[in-house]
């Protein structure tokens, strides 16, 4: 009974405060998350990907993930050029594998790497690259994306 007092006598503009800090923090958790897709262009041919920024993000990858869709992938970016290696641990499908140097150029493409390679074969550039981009087996060929090629695409709000 006098707990039942006490929420009685909190004020409802209190409460509308904490509700609306609610609200916005919600909604701050999505736009964040929505934050962490983009779209790539690479000659006109579009992927919509996700973006994969911090240690752990780019460590999964697309690890355990059943199917891409004809556009869908993964964009990895790191905070420095490397030469960013990439095994299939814990995939389930083939991929085309991109590496794009700072000035988003595409540098090397592997074309159908496997998911039964595991961690046995690690996949890296001829030389150093800045982002990892994963897409569809098959679709960099489809779309005729080679070496050389840029891509334009924004990272923007992207949490680390």
């Amino acid at each position: 009974m006098v707990a039942a007092r006490r929420i009685r006598d909190i004020p409802i503009s209190f409460i509308a405060t904490i509700t609306l800090v609610c609200v916005l923090i919600i909604a701050a958790i999505a736009i964040t998350r929505e934050a962490l897709k983009t779209e790539v262009n690479i000659n006109g041919a579009v992927y919509h990907v996700a973006v994969a920024v911090s240690p752990d993000t780019r460590y999964k990858g697309l690890s355990g993930v059943q199917s891409l869709g004809g556009d869908g992938g993964l964009l990895m970016v790191y905070p420095t050029d490397g030469l960013h290696g990439i095994v299939m641990r814990g995939m389930k499908v083939h991929l085309d594998i991109m590496w794009l140097d700072q000035t988003k150029t595409v540098i090397h493409v592997v074309k159908d790497a496997s998911p039964e390679t595991g961690e046995d074969l690690v996949y890296v550039p001829p030389k150093e690259a800045r982002y990892v981009m994963e897409v569809p087996a098959g679709s960099t060929t489809e779309r005729g994306i080679k070496a050389g090629d840029k891509a334009t695409f924004k990272i923007t709000g992207a949490v680390r």
